[in-house]
């Protein structure tokens, strides 16, 4: 989530549509890895990469809703909390 909080504070105001295209990306490899044959604890950790990657897209999708210009406004320092 860092890497995610971090970014997302760089380039929150210009790229939130980056931000959201290179989680899809992300998730899609990931729902792949899943697909494919893995040992059980593989497994486990791909579907909890999964899980916060959804997260993750959700939580963007929803500041790209409310317009959010700026990393002081609450709904964003609510996320990063």
């Amino acid at each position: 989530m860092c890497k995610w909080t971090c970014r997302g504070k760089v380039t929150l105001v210009f790229r939130w549509k980056a931000i959201l295209s290179r989680i899809e990306t992300q998730l899609e490899l990931l729902s792949d890895l899943v697909l494919l044959e893995q040992p059980a604890i593989r497994r486990r950790k791909l579907e909890h990469l999964i899980y916060e990657f959804v997260h993750r897209r959700t939580i963007t999708r929803q500041l790209i809703a409310k317009k959010i210009k700026s990393n002081k406004s609450f709904e964003w320092l609510s996320q990063v909390r």
